[in-house]
């Protein structure tokens, strides 16, 4: 168990003195990794193994024995650490995959959309046009009615909404097209720095092929989909 777990968190210092380009010792890594976003979820676990790294790299043995032995469980977290540094999630897995999205188009009905938006507690709802993304659709476009002066009660499909539906025209969020391979630590960085015009909140990534708009709609991530603790982890979709 001490030379496992002595090659894996070794493997990890690798993997991260990579990741982070030489900006600090080996040891220095692990301290940024541990205090870092990315690191969060394996900060307390990964602080304890530290500890035990140090005892069994510069304590002296005792009557020719290991002050101490790593668990399987501590052996095992550090495969866990290994194996996501490795492979670290995308933002694809902890989205809602197109197949499982709730979509519409241009001559869906509105009442029962806002219904089924209430009763299930979801705000946005993509538009498809031939399985292509349109726009989007979401409560604020009544916002935007509202303050173009246009009369609420006369809409009843979505293409008596349609100028509204681009990404650029509701009024107070916005939207962004990210490619599949986008990580779940780039799409958080992406989160917590994208203010649209005029300070408008990102709501939702918009995942395709290569985060073009033009293509298939692959699925679709809300911020609490990847800025949650334990979002890089595969979660039961929605």
């Amino acid at each position: 168990m001490e030379e496992k777990f002595l090659e894996l968190y070794k493997e990890m210092e690798g993997l991260l003195k990579e990741k982070y380009m030489g900006e600090a010792t080996r040891s220095g890594v692990v301290m940024k990794f541990i205090n870092s976003l990315e690191g969060k979820r394996f900060r307390e676990k990964l602080n304890t193994c530290r500890e035990i790294r140090n005892i069994l790299a510069h304590s002296p043995d005792i009557r020719g024995e290991a002050p101490l032995i790593p668990s399987a469980g501590a052996v095992a977290f550090m495969e866990e650490v290994v194996a996501y540094l490795k492979q670290p999630p995308t933002v694809l897995e902890n989205a809602t995959p197109a197949a499982r999205l709730v979509t519409a188009n241009l001559q869906s009905e509105i009442q029962p959309l806002i219904h089924r938006m209430q009763k299930e507690g979801f705000s946005h709802i993509p538009i498809l046009d031939e399985k292509q993304f349109y726009g989007m659709f979401s409560t604020g476009i009544f916002f935007s009615l509202a303050l173009d002066k246009k009369e609420c009660l006369r809409v009843q499909k979505i293409e008596d909404v349609k100028e509204y539906l681009a990404i650029e025209r509701h009024a107070c969020e916005t939207f962004a097209f990210v490619d599949k391979d986008m990580t779940v630590d780039e799409a958080r960085e992406l989160l917590n720095r994208a203010r649209g015009p005029h300070h408008k909140r990102l709501a939702a990534l918009l995942i395709t092929e290569h985060g073009r708009p033009q293509e298939p709609l692959l699925g679709l991530a809300t911020p609490w989909d990847v800025m949650m603790d334990d979002a890089p982890l595969k979660r039961q979709k929605r």
